[in-house]
């Protein structure tokens, strides 16, 4: 109940008054998610409170959960060189494409072909935050339209007709590959239309071309 106490005021507002009703629950193994959830009610995180966290909690998973939210705070503020210093290797798409960026930005020039290839050849969309990093690989070269066919099989092979139909639009600027590309627009409609007869109950069925 004490913790409980703790946690609902700590969740309330950012402020101290968590603090009172915590005494006592130090060695509590919770106890570091009482300091997130008051660190997670502020709009704007600053450095010396995040690395006094970080370093008392180091390897905990409340430490692992400020670190990311403070890592998307400081892309959105693009205080680059901050998010390098507190950056860790991640999973998350959104942070690997943040940190990529970050990269770019300082001048330290990332590789194609080991870090940007494997987050652009995805049969799903990508974060927003990715955006900017394969703007910057096209006009490096990398981006052409042999790794658009590539993103786009992919992408069709999964059935994910919305990407199928952004990558074909891509490719219409290039007027030799607008007949294949009418192909596909014409392959997202009728994915539309099977889906809407499978849920509708209509279908009979047949799938053949």
């Amino acid at each position: 109940l004490q913790f409980q106490a703790a946690y609902q005021a700590a969740q309330r507002a950012p402020g101290d008054a968590w603090r009172k009703l915590a005494i006592g629950l130090e060695s509590y193994p919770l106890y570091p998610y009482l300091e997130l959830a008051d660190l997670q009610q502020r709009s704007e995180l600053d450095r010396g409170t995040v690395d006094a966290y970080l370093k008392t909690w180091a390897t905990s998973l409340p430490a692992h959960l400020l670190r990311d939210a403070y890592l998307m705070q400081l892309a959105k503020r693009g205080l680059w060189q901050d998010f390098l210093d507190h950056y860790e290797t991640s999973k998350n798409r959104e942070l690997r494409c943040d940190e990529l960026q970050a990269r770019i930005a300082l001048g330290k020039t990332p590789s194609y072909s080991d870090e940007i290839e494997p987050l652009w050849l995805s049969a799903t969309a990508t974060p927003a935050a990715c955006d900017a990093v394969f703007a910057w690989a096209r006009a490096q070269g990398n981006l052409q339209t042999k790794q658009l066919w590539q993103r786009l099989d992919l992408a069709a092979a999964a059935n994910n007709a919305e990407l199928t139909g952004n990558l074909a639009a891509q490719l219409r600027n290039n007027r030799a590959l607008r007949e294949l590309t009418d192909f596909f627009g014409e392959y997202n409609e009728w994915l539309r239309e099977l889906s809407a007869e499978a849920a509708a109950g209509t279908g009979n069925g047949d799938v053949s071309a």
